[in-house]
């Protein structure tokens, strides 16, 4: 190896043969003396993985006052679990009432993969229901759950304290079709039970999906350890046919991708020695948090507008700040009687962004203004070694 290891690099792998000896049940690599524990916690936290490494760190000779932080994450970790489990069994069956087929996605099945259920962190439960979008909404509200967030493929449900359920019409949005592999979800799927309307995806097809859902954040705005620990996961857990994914892969064009990922993990958590290239794409994943950075989406949206910038820019910040009509409905129920003062409802949230959250509107214009052709050019760098087609 030529290239200096940077500090993310040193804490991701250890985190990796950590987070690796929890999920094998073995014994922890030693906690190195020059890491500094407050750092690592920031680190874990920042790639939603703090309450799963809690469960290696403490069988390390560490004062457990160190590792409050970790313990605190884990109890809430375990009770945002136990809670989003109730929800979604009441939620499930409701939806079975009313006769709508799903299909579970993502984070609700993976977790059942884990020595623990909650070890997985998650935020959301992500479901798919077709074209049943107004009778879906109608099962949410009988539940008690309100429109938190729209979007043209999905909708967003949230339930105090904290349940956030999202529903999808489609799987992934058209700048991601991946050739219409996922036009059709309920082909791919069974019913868990004869006249169930509860199916699940094959296992193959499961894991083809969370696959493309890596590589969509990891080529949009970046994405972090926990994705890839998914992915890992899969492969350690579930029987498949490689076969069948590798045919259907070279169908999408992500087969360069697939290898790369396959070799990200064996370095992250089987120990396996990094070249140059592969210690540039890991630290480019540990630079991130789960689901990237905004200055990366940024960059990437500003790449793909090569004709009007300043439309891009008004864009840019109409997205951030939910300057859409249906986003501004959400916060702004007088719009719902009289739309026409939606330039009314901009003048005041931009008074409110001003005066409260002035910082955050100078981080993002720094984003754009920041904008060049070298960290552009590293991207593309990333994604070339990483086997991305674009």
């Amino acid at each position: 190896m030529g290239k200096t290891v940077s500090k993310n690099c040193i804490y991701g792998i250890y985190t990796g043969r950590l987070l690796n000896s929890v999920l094998e049940n073995s014994e922890p690599p030693a906690f190195p003396q020059q890491f500094d524990i407050d750092e690592l916690f920031a680190f874990h936290s920042h790639q939603s993985v703090a309450n799963m490494a809690y469960c290696g760190l403490k069988k390390l000779n560490i004062p457990q006052e160190k590792l409050k932080n970790y313990y605190d994450d884990y109890k809430m970790m375990l009770l945002r679990e136990a809670r989003f489990e109730i929800a979604t069994q009441q939620v499930f069956s409701a939806l079975e009432k009313a006769n709508i087929p799903f299909i579970p996605l993502k984070g609700s099945i993976i977790k059942k993969l884990f020595p623990q259920e909650s070890l997985r962190s998650f935020t959301d439960v992500d479901i798919y229901i077709g074209d049943k979008v107004e009778q879906t909404g109608k099962v949410m509200e009988s539940l008690g759950f309100s429109v938190e967030t729209t979007a043209e493929y999905d909708i967003g449900y949230f339930k105090k304290p904290s349940l956030f359920f999202e529903m999808h019409s489609k799987l992934f949005e058209d700048d991601y079709s991946f050739g219409g592999y996922f036009d059709n979800p309920f082909d791919r799927a069974k019913p868990v039970a004869e006249g169930s309307c509860h199916y699940l995806l094959s296992n193959e097809d499961f894991f083809i999906h969370v696959f493309c859902h890596l590589y969509k954040h990891f080529t949009f705005g970046g994405c972090g350890l926990r994705q890839f620990m998914d992915v890992y996961v899969l492969t350690k857990k579930l029987k498949l046919d490689y076969g069948y994914i590798n045919r259907e892969l070279e169908k999408l064009k992500l087969t360069g991708f697939f290898e790369t990922v396959k070799k990200v993990n064996a370095v992250v958590f089987q120990g396996e020695q990094p070249d140059d290239d592969m210690l540039e794409i890991c630290d480019y994943i540990f630079s991130n948090g789960t689901f990237g950075t905004d200055k990366i989406i940024a960059v990437n949206e500003f790449a793909a507008q090569n004709k009007n910038i300043l439309l891009w820019k008004i864009k840019y910040f109409s997205n951030r700040w939910g300057l859409s009509f249906s986003r501004m409905k959400e916060n702004y129920k007088v719009l719902e009687k009289a739309p026409v003062l939606l330039p009314f409802c901009w003048i005041h949230k931009a008074f409110r962004v001003l005066f409260f959250r002035r910082d955050v509107l100078k981080s993002q214009i720094k984003d754009i203004d920041e904008y060049n052709q070298d960290y552009s050019k590293y991207l593309k760098h990333i994604w070339e070694i990483s086997g991305v087609k674009r």
